[in-house]
């Protein structure tokens, strides 16, 4: 399994400092690549998350692969010792992916984790700010769904480009994650 990512991360020009933490991580282990994705409001809950990603998160994947526990320990470590607001959390191993969305800058309400198996050509887009506004969701996933890492990468520029010169001045932040 191969895993193709782009990422944008844009403070805005009315801001000093990026409200954002996000955060790709890459993990190569014997039994295989882990890869772990992070977009939140709070830098606290990002160490967390990070935390639990090397201390809890992969040492049961190398013993026992993706199961319950992965869950367990998130919410443990993670998710009832912090208030948070918004946050995505996407963990892939083999063909298996944990996802943790919080708030509703996702277009998520509430706090959902769940296991997923995940397939070939499958894609996962966390995205803060107005960047796809005006194109509507599913044309973004139609194109981003053929595109590589580099041209997924332009794309993200280009909206970028597109949502600044329609006077958008706040923070855009983008995941863009597709299994290969």
């Amino acid at each position: 399994m191969k895993i193709e990512y782009a990422y944008l991360w844009d403070k805005g020009p009315a801001v000093l400092s990026n409200p954002d933490v996000l955060c790709v991580e890459s993990v190569m282990t014997t039994s295989g690549p882990v890869f772990l994705a992070l977009l939140s409001e709070s830098e606290s809950f990002a160490n967390a998350v990070i935390s639990w990603f090397y201390e809890d998160a992969l040492p049961i994947l190398r013993e026992r692969g993706m199961c319950r526990l992965i869950r367990s320990t998130f919410r443990q470590r993670v998710g009832e010792k912090r208030t948070i607001d918004n946050a995505g959390v996407i963990l892939i191993y083999r063909r298996y992916c944990f996802l943790f969305f919080s708030g509703d800058r996702y277009q998520i309400k509430g706090v959902r984790s769940c296991f997923s198996r995940i397939q070939k050509k499958e894609m996962i887009l966390i995205s803060t700010g107005n960047l796809f506004e005006r194109i509507g969701e599913e044309t973004v996933f139609r194109k981003l769904n053929v595109f590589s890492s580099e041209e997924a990468d332009r794309f993200l520029q280009e909206m970028k480009r597109r949502a600044r010169s329609r006077g958008e001045a706040g923070a855009m932040n983008t995941i863009w994650i597709r299994i290969v």
